[in-house]
């Protein structure tokens, strides 16, 4: 058995598209990454295809995406690190505290997701988010993170989030 879902990019968010349990005895997933680096500013994207091998009827592929830009409005980069294939977290030049005059550093961030649900004899609905994001880095150890999100399910109303996370990473 296999069953397919998504939520908006919120982990606390229900899940809005769900194609149900489907009768199968395997999924391949293939995805493929890409991103761009320059100064302050990055852009990242992700394509993702998943087929199901049903059982006892055709195979449904699965496709999704994201594009996400980001910007330090203070000037820091965020560092590409080629042997995890993974970004560092943003280090303020100048951290924020009671003996420094550092405000530490802020980024702004854009982001488009989609994933369809929707196909063959399959009807598990499409999910587009929009989201924007505003982050305080005070310290190389403390990030705080607003976002907005913008959920839209096809044939329902959209769903607005607002959330605020600390994160400590040490």
């Amino acid at each position: 058995m296999e069953r397919v879902t998504a939520r908006p990019e919120s982990n606390l968010a229900p899940v809005l598209v769900d194609t149900g349990l489907l009768l199968a005895d395997r999924t391949d997933t293939m995805m493929l990454e890409a991103a761009f680096a320059n100064g302050p500013f990055s852009l990242q994207t992700e394509y993702g295809l998943k087929r199901v091998r049903l059982v006892e009827a055709e195979n449904p592929l699965f496709s999704s995406f994201y594009v996400m830009a980001t910007y330090s409005i203070t000037g820091e980069q965020r560092v590409y690190d080629h042997r995890r294939g993974i970004f560092r977290r943003i280090v303020p030049s100048r951290e924020f505290g009671v003996d420094s005059k550092g405000r530490g550093a802020f980024e702004i961030a854009l982001r488009f997701s989609r994933i369809d649900l929707n196909e063959k004899q399959i009807a598990g609905g499409e999910l587009n988010d929009l989201g924007l994001a505003f982050n305080w880095y005070p310290t190389h150890t403390t990030r705080v993170m607003t976002n907005v999100i913008r959920a839209k399910p096809d044939g329902a109303a959209a769903l607005i989030i607002f959330q605020m996370r600390l994160q400590l990473a040490f």
